[in-house]
């Protein structure tokens, strides 16, 4: 499950019962009801890809990902040439009827891209800023 490395509860607005968990190799402190939607009075930590363990310490092998609410693995891309662009493969296998599989957006333009599922349904919606165009399988 992967954030943003932090180890100060105080500074991201967490109660202070956050203060006492101290994540490691990136990992974030964050509430149980970050988690789960719901409320609560425990703080755990969340760890970066390739790290599991309370407190993140320890390094994990990944061999097939896989994802629950509220998981997501957010990777920034360095600017890309419009003229070379930029290819994507994609595969995946869901258990889940609704789901997002990719999600990116370009600041500033309204200009976005979305794969997902929905009702059992692959959905592929984009936008150049103006109109939005979806193909679904």
């Amino acid at each position: 499950m992967p954030v943003y490395l932090s180890d100060n509860a105080a500074g991201r607005g967490l109660p202070d019962y956050c203060e006492s968990v101290h994540c490691q190799n990136g990992g974030s402190p964050v509430t149980v009801a970050e988690l789960e939607e719901e409320s609560s009075t425990k703080c755990e930590c969340m760890c970066p890809l390739l790290y599991a363990g309370p407190n993140c310490e320890r390094e994990t092998y990944l061999l097939i990902p896989q994802f629950h609410k509220p998981s997501f693995l957010k990777h920034a891309l360095p600017p890309i040439d419009p003229v070379k662009g930029l290819d994507i493969d994609i595969s995946f296998k869901s258990s889940s009827s609704e789901g997002t599989i990719l999600f990116t957006e370009a600041l500033n333009s309204g200009s976005f891209l979305m794969l997902y599922i929905e009702n059992g349904l692959l959905k592929f919606r984009f936008s150049c800023g103006h109109q939005t165009t979806i193909f679904m399988e």
